[in-house]
C-alpha cells in the first residue's frame, strides 16, 4: 500500500479522511449487524474509499487556507533565518547563512526586512528540494508527514465537529429510549457509541488546534535546517 500511495499520502491525507469518518463507520457497525458481513463489508470499504477522495481534496484546499491563517507572515522555517528572529541562537543562524552563502550564489544577509524575507524563502525552497529523499532525510519526512497530518485535519476540523453534533443528536434519543423505551436495542453498545462520538467530538475541539499545527511546524522547521549541517548536502 505504501508502494502505491506513499508514506506522507497515507497518514497524511488518507488517514485525515478516515479520521473524519470513523464515527460514522462504527456507529454504522455497531447498530447494522449486517454490515459486518463480508459482502457487506465491501461495499463499505469501496463507498468509504469514494468518500475519502472527496475528504481529501477538501483537506488539502481547507488544509492549506488553515496553515496560512496559523503563518500569515510564513512558515517557521522562513522566520527563523530572520535576522530580528530570535527562536536559533546567533552563532547557529550565522552558520546557516554561510551555508546558503556556499550553495545559493544570489543568497546574501540584508538588513531590509522585505528582501530578506525573499532570500530566506528562497533558501527554504532550495532546501525543501534538496532534501525530499526519505531515506537520507528521515527525520525531516517525518515532521513534514505530521504537519500535513495537523493541517489537513485543522482545515476539516468543523466538519468533524458537525458530524459529531449529528451523531450525537441520533445517540441521545436511542440511549434514553435503550434505557427506558421500548426499543429492544443493546444497552452497551448504545452507551458504547454514545461515548466514542462524545470522545471524538472533544478531540476536534480540544486536540486539533493552531497550537497543534505550530508546534509540527516548529519541529519541522528545525529539522528541515539541521540539514543545513548534514554531510549529504555538502
Amino acid at each position: 500500500m505504501t508502494n502505491i500511495f506513499g508514506v506522507y499520502n497515507i497518514r497524511s491525507r488518507i488517514s485525515v479522511a478516515l479520521v473524519l469518518l470513523a464515527p460514522i463507520l462504527f456507529q454504522g457497525y455497531m447498530f447494522i449487524p449486517e454490515l459486518r458481513s463480508l459482502s457487506s463489508t465491501f461495499i463499505v470499504t469501496l463507498i468509504t474509499f469514494a468518500l475519502s477522495n472527496l475528504v481529501i481534496v477538501t483537506s488539502r484546499i481547507n488544509g492549506g487556507k488553515a496553515l496560512h491563517k496559523c503563518f500569515p507572515n510564513g512558515l517557521p522555517a522562513q522566520q527563523f533565518l530572520l535576522p530580528e528572529n530570535q527562536t536559533l541562537d546567533k552563532i547557529t543562524q550565522a552558520r546557516y547563512y554561510d551555508f546558503f552563502k556556499q550553495h545559493l550564489n544570489n543568497f546574501q544577509v540584508s538588513t531590509n526586512a522585505s528582501e530578506m524575507k525573499i532570500q530566506s524563502e528562497s533558501a527554504i525552497k532550495w532546501l525543501i528540494a534538496r532534501t525530499r529523499n526519505t531515506t537520507d532525510f528521515p527525520l525531516i519526512a517525518e515532521e513534514n508527514t505530521n504537519l500535513g497530518f495537523a493541517y489537513n485535519l485543522l482545515g476539516i476540523k468543523y466538519y468533524g465537529i458537525f458530524l459529531c453534533i449529528v451523531l450525537l443528536m441520533f445517540d441521545i434519543p436511542l440511549l434514553i429510549l435503550s434505557f427506558w423505551g421500548n426499543l429492544n436495542l443493546n444497552h452497551a453498545s448504545v452507551l458504547f457509541c454514545f461515548i466514542f462520538t462524545v470522545l471524538y467530538l472533544l478531540m476536534w475541539i480540544l486536540v486539533i488546534t493552531k497550537k497543534l499545527v505550530i508546534n509540527c511546524a516548529k519541529k519541522y522547521a528545525f529539522a528541515l535546517l539541521s540539514a543545513c549541517d548534514s554531510d549529504l548536502l555538502i
